[in-house]
This record gives C-alpha cells, sequence and structure tokens, in this order.
C-alpha cells in the first residue's frame, strides 16, 4: 500500500514537473514573439528586456528538464514545483491569452508590459525565482541554483521599464 501512495505522489509531481515545463517553454514563447513584435530601432529598451526574459524563461525551462531527469530517479523534492497542478496551468492560460492577443490585435507596449506582468506576478511563473532564492541546504536546490542566475524578478524588470516609459 505505501509503494502505491508513493506511486501517486511520484506521478503528481512528474504532471505538475510537465506542466511547469511547458509553462516556462510557452512563457519563453510568449518574449520571442514580443521581440519580433518590437523593433530595436524604435523600441530598444523593450526589445532588450524581451530578449532577455526570453533566455530566462528557456533557462528556467532548462532547469526543470533537469529537475524531471532528477525526479524520474527519485532525487528531487516536491517543493521545487507549485504544490497545485491549477497555479501552473492558470499561468499557462495567461501565457496562452497573451499569444492569442498578440496575434488577433494591435497591442501597444503599454499593453504588453501589462500583460506580461500580470503573467510574471501569477503564483505559479514567480515560483522558481522563491525556491532558488531562498536559503535551503537541500543538494539538489544547490546544484539547480547553479543554472539559475536570474539577479532580480522578471516582474521586477518589467515595472522597471513601465515606470521609465511612465505607464
Amino acid at each position: 500500500m505505501k509503494n502505491k501512495s508513493n506511486n501517486i505522489v511520484k506521478d503528481d509531481l512528474s504532471e505538475r514537473l510537465q506542466a511547469c515545463l511547458k509553462m516556462e517553454m510557452q512563457c519563453a514563447d510568449v518574449y520571442h514573439t514580443l521581440v519580433t513584435l518590437f523593433p530595436r530601432s524604435l523600441f530598444p529598451e523593450a526589445r532588450d528586456l524581451f530578449e532577455t526574459l526570453a533566455e530566462w524563461e528557456e533557462r528556467h525551462a532548462d532547469i526543470i528538464a533537469v529537475s524531471i531527469g532528477f525526479h524520474e530517479i527519485d532525487e528531487i523534492p516536491d517543493i521545487v514545483v507549485p504544490s497545485k497542478l491549477s497555479l501552473i496551468n492558470n499561468t499557462l492560460d495567461i501565457a496562452q491569452d497573451i499569444k492569442a492577443k498578440i496575434g488577433s490585435q494591435r497591442v501597444t507596449l503599454k499593453i504588453a508590459l501589462n500583460m506580461v506582468l500580470k503573467m510574471e506576478e501569477s503564483s505559479a511563473e514567480s515560483y522558481l525565482q522563491d525556491v532558488m532564492t531562498e536559503r535551503m541546504d537541500l543538494e539538489i536546490i544547490k546544484y539547480l541554483r547553479q543554472y539559475y542566475k536570474d539577479e532580480k524578478s522578471h516582474a521586477e524588470m518589467i515595472k522597471e521599464l513601465k515606470l521609465k516609459k511612465g505607464f
């Protein structure tokens, strides 16, 4: 019976890890789309921000992919991703909504910044940063932290550009 319970917990974590991987890749895709929407000649700061955030989201996806590998050998703690799949799905829905809006209507820089700020402030998207910046002595978290080099939260960076632009 204990083994069955452990398998349920492992399957739940597997599902959440896969959903987080998809979420990070979707967030990166949002930023890559915004890079193409805002040319460097007209929006140099926004373009730089979106390029940086796209790269960082890809790095987050790499961290989740490494975590999936550790999970396969039962070496990853449950805390590496949000405890509820619904939190991850909420962020994924926000990212998908942004992509749909970008594809169907004219999006100003102000609108784009507001949309991605909402995405970045969602609990699942900010969760990895919280885990990677929290002081934990778990060896696996220390190892994953080596891949995590974000010095500021994504939301802080977006807020700084909004303030600079007067939005």
